[in-house]
């Protein structure tokens, strides 16, 4: 490729992997069963907090609460509290990755790219969403479950020089997504409840559709069944499965996981006789949040809710009603597709502007080198998200509900640094 002269290098690259996970944060006995003695203190009366823990002997109907009654004598008993898997094994991975690197134009323009896959196979999963509750106890973990991931990677990197004057552009992008093959589901769950295909923790919530605008429009919808009584101004709810009923079985999949699918950086950077400017801009996109704010029982209200539903602001709304406390749940801040947040971004991490001196000043002096600089971090964010920071990631924590108290996050620190580097 000598007679080539707009590339300079070209290197293509692949690797194929077979990994097995062996700590997987499960028992590492679970090709045992386990058996359990006792435990809990049963009520009398005929009543058994545990069924699995106490043997009643004598008349189990008896009214007659003393313990030490002849007529009801409780014993603790040995019972069979978990079943094993003998055939339990590693769960597996297998990574491909095929690459390539490339420079042109004498190394101005350098390029590389990555397309990566991962198949997760034997994911240790418990049975028991599709077992009959009449088995009787729990289902052990069997490696069942299945993942897949994939995505591609490119960064590019551009720089020059004209006489005194340097630049550079550094560019990256990472897309990445991942889809649940195979995982432990009642046979007839609704498809608009099933996660098989869907991305692993994908959320799922009400589809909004509008506003109960009365309590006529009230009572000419489906019945809501989600949290306490609806009134005009709560958020209205699709009826998915058609049955005239809100409720848990008309959830749908809402918005992206709380990891974003897309992660970008821009580095750009100039210099000319010692004087340097450099940033870096960084982001995210295809990502939800699950942070809202509740100002409902909690005094707490925010510049957003101005645009709440009133019979006044009916047509412009951009919120539910506000509703006292004394009527119990809200059916607007379950999980739903208007309150889950967009949380993509461009954040400007750092800049930095510096000079760095003459090396004849720096004879004169008697120094190595003296540079000069200021800068800045976290000074600027795009985002379309109603909070202190997009970055704040609180719903693994919340068991994927929505976090409805912003007080628990904080605000982004802006900081500034101005200093001289000597070096002798």
């Amino acid at each position: 490729m000598q007679g080539i002269s707009w590339l300079n290098y070209l290197k293509i690259r692949g690797s194929l992997g077979l990994i097995g996970y062996a700590s997987v944060g499960r028992n590492r006995f679970l090709y045992l069963d386990e058996y359990s003695n006792g435990g809990g203190t049963p009520s009398f009366g005929g009543n058994i907090s545990n069924i699995n823990s106490r043997l009643f002997f004598g008349n189990p109907s008896s009214l007659n609460s003393n313990p030490s009654s002849q007529l009801q004598l409780s014993n603790p008993v040995v019972w069979h509290s978990k079943v094993g898997n003998p055939n339990v094994t590693w769960e597996k991975s297998i990574k491909r990755n095929i690459g390539i690197e490339t420079a042109f134009f004498k190394d101005k323009l350098l390029i590389n790219a990555d397309l990566f896959d991962e198949k997760r196979y034997d994911i240790l999963l418990p049975r028991d969403n599709s077992a009959p509750d009449i088995f009787g106890e729990s289902l052990p973990f069997t490696n069942y479950g299945e993942n897949y991931n994939k995505g591609y990677e490119i960064e590019a990197t551009f720089r020059n020089t004209i006489g005194d004057f340097e630049y550079r552009l550094y560019a990256q992008l990472t897309h990445a997504v991942n889809e649940i093959v195979l995982t432990d589901e009642p046979v007839n769950l609704a498809p608009n409840l099933r996660r098989t295909g869907q991305s692993i923790d994908q959320y799922f919530g009400y589809q909004v559709i509008g506003f109960y605008q009365s309590l006529d429009d009230i009572a000419a919808s489906p019945a809501s069944k989600v949290s306490g009584p609806v009134i005009p101004g709560d958020f209205k709810y699709a009826d998915i499965n058609g049955d005239n009923v809100i409720n848990d079985q008309d959830r749908v999949p809402i918005g992206y996981t709380d990891v974003p699918r897309n992660v970008f950086g821009i580095e750009p950077s100039i210099s000319y006789k010692g004087i340097g400017l450099s940033a870096l801009i960084q982001g995210v996109s295809k990502v939800s949040s699950n942070l809202i704010f509740d100002g409902n029982g909690r005094n707490q209200y925010y510049s957003r809710m101005l645009d709440r539903w009133t019979p006044e602001n009916a047509v412009n709304a951009n919120w539910p009603a506000m509703r006292p406390g004394s009527l119990g749940g809200n059916p607007s801040y379950n999980v739903n597709s208007f309150l889950l947040q967009d949380a993509s971004y461009v954040r400007l991490r750092n800049i930095e502007l510096s000079y760095q001196f003459p090396a004849a000043i720096m004879d004169k002096l008697k120094l190595g080198s003296l540079r000069l600089f200021v800068n800045g971090q976290n000074l600027l964010t795009w985002t379309k998200l109603i909070g202190l920071d997009p970055e704040s990631n609180i719903s693994r924590t919340y068991n994927r509900q929505f976090f409805s108290n912003p007080t628990y996050t904080y605000p982004v620190t802006k900081v500034y640094n101005f200093g001289l580097n000597v070096q002798f």
